[in-house]
């Protein structure tokens, strides 16, 4: 009996003693270091178009950025050049404004205060990136304008509803925190006359109209790079011909009494449209004509220019 327990005894502690010797690795499963998981990449919620569009191998922020490229980075996205319209300076005075014409009588004195007009207008560029920094939705005639457009931007924008054009005013004021706007009628017309400077032309800068205009007899139906004519007496460009310019007046028959910085009418449904357009005849194109539609309408040749009050 006392052999058959020494027997047992000995058995127990061998049998210990060889479950000391079993490696880990076969009592306990381990992943190899070098086995990871694989997670699959979740797309960012903010991807729409799932295209890597600037070729970085990257489905990311930027490839939902604007066109634009070679710049520095801003919030994840390239930072579009804002260039300023280019200002003249245009000093105050009184003249005599309007002609015989229907809509543009009686000729009657204004006086305007100072302010500034920019050189030229506003081009296709320019507006490009108002539109992607301030996410304008445009009208469908605009879009296209825009689009077909897109590798003239030294060209005048066109395709410019009214509210259009006051919407890139307030977006250039918020982003420079000054007051920019549009042009009141009289403004215009005594910016385009020249101002103090005038020579008394019909036109903007001349009574050659080929040397100041593009208009029905030599745009070949199509509007051109701004600056490409001469200048008016103040340096300004494109003052007729071009693209027709939105006014912030609203429309009606002038009143006949003297009047200092006058803002148009106040029962019309109409705003003013100076300066005629690239398919208009020489008539359209007078610094006194005078144009008014809707402020919803929309052509291919209506287009503006800005104004200040103090830069």
């Amino acid at each position: 009996m006392k052999s058959l327990l020494l027997l047992h005894i000995c058995l127990v502690f061998a049998t210990v003693a060889n479950a000391q010797t079993i490696p880990k690795s076969i009592d306990k499963t381990v992943i190899p270091k070098t086995q990871k998981k694989v997670v699959a990449k979740q797309k960012p919620v903010y991807i729409e178009n799932n295209k890597d569009s600037d070729a970085d191998g990257l489905i990311d922020k930027i490839d939902e950025c604007p066109d634009v490229k070679g710049m520095p980075k801003y919030n994840g996205c390239p930072e579009p050049v804002i260039k300023l319209p280019e200002m003249v300076y245009v000093s105050g005075g009184t003249f005599q404004m309007g002609s015989d014409d229907y809509w543009s009588k009686p000729i009657h004195t204004v006086t305007v205060s100072s302010f500034s007009i920019s050189k030229f207008e506003i081009s296709v560029a320019e507006y490009k990136i108002f539109c992607s920094l301030s996410g304008r939705v445009l009208a469908d005639q605009s879009s296209r304008v825009l689009t077909a457009d897109a590798n003239k931007p030294a060209n005048p924008i066109g395709g410019i509803s009214f509210d259009d054009a006051v919407a890139y005013c307030q977006w250039l004021s918020s982003v420079t925190g000054k007051k920019y706007r549009l042009p009141t009628e009289a403004e215009w017309e005594f910016a385009a006359k020249g101002g103090i400077k005038t020579k008394g032309y019909i036109y903007s800068g001349s009574n050659n109209l080929d040397e100041v205009a593009w208009y029905k007899e030599n745009s070949g139906g199509d509007h051109k790079a701004a600056g490409t004519k001469k200048p008016n007496e103040l340096g300004i460009y494109d003052m007729s011909g071009n693209v027709s310019e939105w006014c912030s007046d609203w429309g009606g028959h002038y009143d006949i009494k003297p009047a200092t910085n006058p803002q148009g009418g106040s029962s019309s449904i109409y705003k003013i449209r100076r300066g005629g357009t690239y398919v208009d005849s020489p008539g359209v194109l007078e610094v006194t004509h005078r144009s008014q539609e809707r402020p919803e309408t929309i052509y291919a040749n209506y287009g503006f220019r800005v104004a200040v009050s103090e830069l």
